[in-house]
């Protein structure tokens, strides 16, 4: 698994991650450099990075969860989608009903799955 975006909800879906024995997380990014150095030396056994082309290009990660600002929601989703990542889009899931529709129907063409966390529905 990958966190992109370690600002108000991602650290605690890298803390929530990481704490469980059956997930690996081999990612963590943000455009923030500061802010990524901070949660590196928490977490030393996640790779961290500012460029999602590092996670995205990893084999190894199977989804992405993406805890970053409304109106980057869309382009980032469609990007991991595209690498084939199972993609969980922190609420809401694009700023537009068709950025929404497209993102649906671009992981139905790429037969991966996409969900809109929804806080303590499914916590």
């Amino acid at each position: 698994m990958a966190v992109v975006g370690l600002g108000y909800w991602g650290p605690n879906l890298l803390r929530v991650l990481v704490e469980r024995t059956d997930v690996d997380v081999r990612w963590m990014c943000d455009s923030d450099a500061a802010r990524l150095e901070r949660l590196a030396r928490r977490y030393p056994g996640v790779s961290a990075t500012v460029d999602l082309d590092d996670v995205l290009e990893d084999p190894e990660v199977d989804g992405v969860l993406l805890a970053t600002p409304v109106f980057s929601h869309y382009e980032l989703a469609r990007r991991c989608l595209e690498a084939d990542k199972h993609t969980l889009v922190e609420k809401p899931l694009a700023a537009s009903g068709a950025e929404a529709l497209a993102l649906t129907s671009l992981a139905a063409e790429r037969g991966v799955k996409l969900m809109c966390g929804h806080t303590f529905l499914y916590s």
